[in-house]
């Protein structure tokens, strides 16, 4: 909500499997609107991106984004906040509708660079671990870890 206020492009989403989390933070989040000076900025920013999400499971919750990204033929840009994506650069893409970036990788890259450069070092080197040791006949079973 913070970032909501001062911006009408901004997002304000909860996923989460808690039925109870979603009503308090929902109740929350209307008191707090009441309270600002910039609360016509803030409605408007969660009329347009923002959302509570309520789900069984994560498999739900994924299912649900899917769905959502056949609503008007593009993709919806929370599923880049469900990626681990950094929020500023989720939020950089939407207000300059992907063009304009400081660098491209596993993402487009809008804000702190050094750090998404130094992450997608970090992502290529984990695929040329995994993709050695897939050639080198280790099944797929024993590649996944849990997180």
């Amino acid at each position: 909500l913070s970032q909501a206020e001062h911006d009408v492009l901004a997002s304000a989403i909860l996923i989460t499997t808690s039925r109870q989390l979603a009503e308090q933070v929902s109740k929350e989040a209307d008191a707090f609107v009441q309270t600002l000076s910039r609360k016509a900025i803030l409605e408007k920013s969660l009329e347009n991106f923002g959302y509570i999400l309520v789900a069984s499971s994560l498999e739900e919750a994924i299912e649900i984004l899917k769905g959502r990204m056949g609503e008007n033929g593009s993709f919806p840009h929370e599923v880049g906040l469900f990626l681990g994506y950094p929020e500023e650069d989720v939020l950089g893409f939407m207000m300059n509708q992907g063009k304009n970036c400081k660098c491209c990788g596993c993402w487009k890259v809008y804000c702190d660079e050094c750090s998404a450069i130094k992450t997608f070092c970090r992502y290529k080197k984990c695929e040329e671990v995994y993709q050695r040791l897939f050639l080198a006949g280790k099944p797929v079973r024993q590649l996944i870890v849990a997180a």
